[in-house]
């Protein structure tokens, strides 16, 4: 097999370059998720991409679910510092918190908020930021995350400064509109949750709220991407059409 290397290698030839692998891997990933394949590690260290030809490659599927080999419950396996935040709390450590394709998602967009402000030519920068999301702590690697998600959603440096990526560039702009998104599908599933609790057992108002949270929980999910900054580009369009014309949930 040829050596793979690391996803922010991919930043020796540009934003384009990373983007476009990101956009890749985010489609073979879904393509194996629609057959029942989960392989619920998104990180770092898993995105890479074959030198030889430069295709992007999703490594590491000792934690991988199948339709065919499924534990019993719900198993919280991953690496926090790209887990979603869902999946950083008690009661998901205790095994009550199902793994959801949305939270697949947003290890991606973990994985590209590490490298876009971490690396620059392919190297790590001199005093990276970020180190806080590794911890020995779940709890404290959520909230770490969470005040980088409030830093690059409020429109403000993520220090130390550098040239790379700023809130004004187009890697961070993309960021950016990625945060937004997910938060406003996350509001609109609380919302059709408190309508749920409020309507009548059975009632045809407690059917719909129950269908809404289940398309935002199932596959569905990726109808909501397309609106996504990352999906403008030509390669983005195409791919959203790959995802569009050979992903159908059940």
């Amino acid at each position: 097999m040829p050596r793979y290397e690391p996803i922010q290698a991919l930043t020796k030839t540009g934003d384009e370059a990373l983007l476009n692998g990101f956009l890749a891997l985010l489609y073979g990933h879904a393509m194996l998720w629609s057959i029942g394949i989960e392989q619920r590690d998104i990180s770092a260290g898993n995105l890479m991409f074959n030198p030889n030809d430069g295709k992007p490659q999703l490594c590491d599927f000792d934690l991988a679910h199948t339709d065919l080999i499924r534990p019993a419950g719900y198993s919280n396996t991953g690496t926090w510092a790209f887990m979603a935040l869902e999946l950083l709390s008690w009661l998901a450590m205790k095994g009550h918190v199902p793994r959801l394709y949305r939270h697949e998602i947003e290890s991606f967009v973990a994985v590209l908020i590490w490298v876009a402000f971490r690396c620059r030519d392919g190297v790590l920068i001199s005093n990276p930021p970020l180190g806080d999301w590794i911890n020995a702590s779940y709890s404290e690697c959520r909230s770490a995350r969470e005040k980088t998600y409030t830093v690059i959603r409020d429109n403000l440096e993520l220090g130390p400064k550098q040239d790379r990526i700023s809130p004004e560039s187009k890697l961070g702009r993309i960021i950016q509109d990625a945060l937004e998104e997910m938060d406003g599908v996350d509001a609109t599933r609380r919302l059709h949750k408190r309508d749920l609790k409020r309507a009548d057992p059975g009632s045809e108002e407690a059917l719909k709220s129950q269908a809404k949270i289940e398309e935002i929980d199932g596959l569905e999910y990726i109808d909501t991407l397309f609106v996504w900054q990352l999906f403008k580009s030509p390669r983005g369009r195409e791919v959203a059409s790959l995802l569009q014309t050979y992903i159908r949930a059940p």
